[in-house]
């Protein structure tokens, strides 16, 4: 192959490449306009929303109780694992066991912050402020 005969045979290759470059770069633009103006054309209004694992049943869940947003991840059997939320206007995260017993709380009440960890009975083994 001469080097004329190479030189072409790359042109031709950059070419190509150029084509299929701008026609990812085009269809990447599209989708990206598509998608934003999806989202400013209007708003989704409920109280609750599920995230579903492959067999249908909610593992993330994020939603409204008595006018307080909260989020709960659930395990394969619905049980809560962690929870974080507003309670009482208050902001709080709660961590519990494979059997859906608190394991830990933090919170704040009356403007303080509290802090309890729990054994597998449900009983504090530790609590700050004391």
């Amino acid at each position: 192959m001469t080097t004329e005969e190479r030189l072409n045979k790359l042109e031709k290759t950059v070419r190509l490449l150029v084509i299929i470059l701008a026609i990812c770069i085009g269809g990447w633009l599209a989708t990206g306009l598509l998608y934003f103006r999806g989202i400013n054309t209007g708003t989704v209004k409920t109280d609750t929303l599920a995230i579903v694992d492959k067999e249908g049943s909610p593992r993330l869940i994020l939603g409204v109780f008595e006018d307080e947003p909260y989020l709960n991840m659930l395990d394969e059997e619905g049980e809560p694992y962690l929870t974080l939320g507003l309670f009482w206007s208050k902001p709080f995260l709660g961590m519990y066991d494979e059997e859906g017993k608190p394991r830990l709380a933090l919170g704040v009440v009356e403007d303080k912050t509290v802090f309890h960890m729990y054994d597998k009975e449900g009983n504090i083994i530790f609590s700050a402020p004391q």
